[in-house]
């Protein structure tokens, strides 16, 4: 029983130093900035660019055709068929695509490793409300990709929209979050 007093602390002590060593990675999301005027059936804006990017080399995991679904806020609709999808070239995401409709923008990449840095950009979405006093941010609600930092349903913002009589307004802030 004297022995194992002296060698729990030793192993809590190593367990505390191992674990302080470790690093945990994760994207760094940007969410959509910018203007949307009109509430429908007015035209539609421009939202600006939602970037995630890779803090370390394998934030974003090794995939086939892994998808990341965004979700317009309750109130907000995405003009259907506009809107791109980019990437860094000549590092590991070898191809990338995008399918908007009214409530999601759905973009299907392939990451053939985890050895550089890479980042993936959204841009041309258009939105506009659907009715006055709408409010709520784009979050990732679906998909199969293996994002650290920027999992389904993880809570991270992609943009925040509100409505009112005159249009909707985003913000931009920066969010990076950290492996759980």
């Amino acid at each position: 029983m004297n022995r194992l007093r002296k060698i729990v602390p030793l192993l809590l002590i190593l367990t505390l130093a191992l674990s302080a060593t470790m690093s945990y990675g994760a994207v760094t999301v940007t969410p959509a900035s910018g203007l949307c005027l009109n509430v429908s059936p007015g035209g539609y804006t421009g939202i600006g660019n939602i970037v995630i990017d890779e803090n370390n080399n394998n934030d974003i995991a090794n995939q086939v055709n892994g998808t990341i679904i965004l979700t317009a806020p309750a109130g907000v609709q995405f003009l259907a068929g506009t809107g791109t999808v980019t990437y860094t070239g000549s590092r590991n995401i070898t191809s990338a695509s995008i399918v908007v409709a009214a409530g999601t923008i759905t973009v299907t990449f392939s990451c053939g490793g985890t050895n550089r840095d890479d980042r993936i950009t959204i841009g041309g979405i258009q939105a506009r409300g659907t009715i006055a006093g709408a409010s709520g941010n784009i979050y990732r609600t679906g998909g199969t990709a293996s994002i650290s930092g920027d999992a389904s349903g993880g809570g991270v913002d992609h943009g925040a929209l509100t409505s009112n009589n005159t249009g909707v307004t985003t913000r931009a802030s920066r969010l990076a979050r950290s492996a759980d």
